[in-house]
Parts: C-alpha cells; sequence; structure tokens
C-alpha cells in the first residue's frame, strides 16, 4: 500500500486487494503530495499515476494535475528505460 498526505485521516492511498500485485512508489520524496507514480508489478506490470485533483488555491484542478504530471513524466521514462 502506498500512502501520501500530510493528515493522517485525509489523503491518497493505493492499494490492491490481491496478492498476485505488487505495488511499489517510484518517488522517495514527494512535491506533489495527492499525485503518486506507483509502478504496480505482477501478471500484467504497468506504472500508475494515482491523482486526487483536489482544490488548491491558485490553482485550477485541471493546472495542478497537469503540473505535477509534467514533472512526473520522466520517472515514467526513466522506469520505462531501466
Amino acid at each position: 500500500m502506498s500512502w501520501v498526505g500530510n493528515d493522517k485521516k485525509k489523503g491518497l492511498g493505493v492499494m490492491s486487494f490481491s496478492k498476485k500485485y505488487n505495488l511499489t512508489q517510484l518517488v522517495d520524496e514527494i512535491k506533489y503530495e495527492w499525485v503518486i507514480p506507483i509502478k504496480v508489478t505482477g501478471a500484467t506490470s504497468f506504472t500508475l499515476f494515482a491523482v486526487w485533483a483536489r482544490r488548491m488555491p491558485g490553482y485550477t484542478y485541471g493546472k495542478l494535475v497537469y503540473t505535477a504530471l509534467q514533472e512526473l513524466i520522466n520517472i515514467y521514462i526513466q522506469t520505462r528505460l531501466s
């Protein structure tokens, strides 16, 4: 399971209900706490970008997600190459 959030009761969690899949968070330090890049391995392996598009002062939902994904796409590319 991966969990990101400053509050123990409010955040973004990603979990698998199957033992056939393993979840690995792709970054050690989360800059955007509402976007988590996850490597999913198992019968089918893929990279998952979990997103909670929440309201933040000074950002629209789309701009916040777009800004985070622009930076995280480099992580995706590096993961695909390794």
